[in-house]
C-alpha cells in the first residue's frame, strides 16, 4: 500500500513533481500505534475509513521519500479520533514525534479533556493546536453533533489566549451547507479571532453542491483557512479559488487513508469512493482489473487543473503546498516564545 508502484512515479515524475514546490508542509495527518485504539477496534466502521491498525511517525517519513522523491516535507501530525481511542495516549505518541522542525502537532481533544491537561500538554512547544472530532461526542449521533459540542468554551478560551490552530472535521448531513455549521463557525470566528480555524476537508465539500450553498457566507471570517485534504474535484477546488486568496488554502494529505490507491467521485451530488482494493466503505470490483494510483496523487491532480484554470503561478501554489502552513503554524510558535519571554521578564 504504501510503496509506490512504477505507475505511480510515473505519474509523479510526469505531471506532479515540476508543478509541486520544492518544499511541502503537509499540514493533515493522522499518528498512531495500535495499542491506542481499543479492544472494539474494526476497520470496516462507515463513518470512520481506517485501511491499517497503525500508522506510524518513521512509516510517514519513508512514505513521502519514496511517492515523493526529492521533496523536503514538514508535517502537522495528530492522532487517529476512532471511537474509544485512549486519547491521552495517542497524544503521547505523536508528542514523541515531534521536533519543532519538521514535526509540529496537534492534541486530540475530547469535550472531556480538562484545560489543566492541555496547559501541561502545550509545554511542549511543538504542539500548535487542537483536533476536535464528532466521534468524541457521545451522546449525539453524527448527523446530530455541532461544531461546538465537540468544544468548551474553556478549551476555546484557552487556544484563543495562546493563538491556537484549531482543525475541524464538521459534522451532519448537510457539512458545510448545514446552516448550523455555517452559524457556528461564524461564531467562533468573531468570538474567538486569535484561533487559527483550519476547515479540514473544505468542510467535507467533496462535491459541488456543499460549497456552492455556503462558501460565499464565510468569507468575512478572516481568520478561517481551507484545509483542500482529500477534495480530488476540481471543480470545489475551481470555485473556492475563484473566491478566496491564495493565502487561505492549506494543503493537506489525510495519510494514511490517501494512499489507498482510488479516487472519490460524485454521483447525483453523492460522494463515493471508488478503490482498486475492495472496501466497506468503497464502491470496488477487483475482478474488473482497473488501475488506479493514490487518492493523494489524485488530490494534487485537482489542485493542479484548478490552479490552470483560475491562472494561478507558482508562487501561489507555493502558498497552498507550503508557504501557508509554515506561517501559520510559525505564528503560533513565536506567540508562545512571546508568552514565554513575558513569563522570565516577570
Amino acid at each position: 500500500m504504501f510503496s509506490p508502484e512504477a505507475q505511480d512515479l510515473t505519474i509523479f515524475n510526469r505531471e506532479l513533481r515540476d508543478f509541486l514546490p520544492e518544499r511541502i508542509f503537509d499540514a493533515h495527518i493522522h499518528l498512531w500505534t495500535r495499542n491506542v485504539l481499543p479492544p472494539s477496534f474494526r476497520k470496516d466502521l462507515p463513518s470512520l475509513p481506517v485501511v491499517v491498525e497503525e500508522f506510524t511517525c518513521e512509516e510517514l517519513q519513508a512514505f513521502y521519500v519514496s511517492a515523493f522523491p526529492g521533496k523536503e516535507v514538514q508535517f502537522l501530525v495528530f492522532g487517529m479520533p476512532y471511537p474509544g481511542v485512549d486519547l491521552e495516549e495517542n497524544n503521547r505518541y505523536v508528542n514523541k514525534c515531534l521536533d519543532a522542525t519538521r514535526f509540529f502537532g496537534l492534541a486530540l481533544v475530547s469535550p472531556e479533556t480538562p484545560v489543566a491537561y492541555l496547559e501541561e500538554l502545550f509545554q511542549e512547544r511543538a504542539f500548535v493546536g487542537y483536533k476536535p472530532y464528532w466521534t468524541f461526542v457521545m451522546h449525539k449521533e453524527q448527523n446530530e453533533v455541532q461544531i461546538l459540542d465537540m468544544l468548551t468554551e474553556e478549551q476555546l478560551h484557552y487556544a484563543n489566549r495562546w493563538g491556537l490552530c484549531v482543525v475541524l472535521h464538521i459534522p451532519r448531513k448537510l457539512r458545510l451547507a448545514d446552516p448550523v455549521n455555517i452559524e457556528q463557525l461564524l461564531y467562533l470566528s468573531h468570538n474567538y479571532p486569535r484561533v487559527q480555524l483550519l476547515l479540514a476537508h473544505l468542510g467535507r465539500s467533496y462535491c459541488l453542491w456543499s460549497i456552492e450553498r455556503s462558501l460565499d457566507k464565510l468569507l468575512v471570517a478572516r481568520n478561517l483557512f481551507f484545509d483542500i485534504t482529500v477534495v480530488q474535484n476540481w471543480e470545489v477546488l475551481e470555485f473556492l479559488f475563484r473566491r478566496v486568496e491564495p493565502e487561505r488554502v492549506i494543503f493537506g494529505s489525510d495519510l494514511p487513508i490517501s494512499a489507498v490507491r482510488g479516487q472519490t467521485v460524485c454521483v447525483n451530488d453523492q460522494n463515493l469512493f471508488v478503490t482498486q482494493e475492495a472496501y466497506p466503505w468503497s464502491v470496488s470490483n477487483p475482478a474488473l482489473g482497473y488501475r488506479f494510483t493514490y487518492m493523494l496523487y489524485e488530490s494534487i491532480r485537482a489542485v493542479k487543473k484548478a490552479c490552470q484554470r483560475v491562472g494561478w503561478s507558482a508562487q501561489e501554489v507555493e502558498h497552498i503546498f507550503y508557504g501557508n502552513a509554515s506561517r501559520v503554524i510559525g505564528e503560533v510558535c513565536r506567540k508562545g516564545e512571546e508568552s514565554d519571554a513575558g513569563k522570565t521578564k516577570s
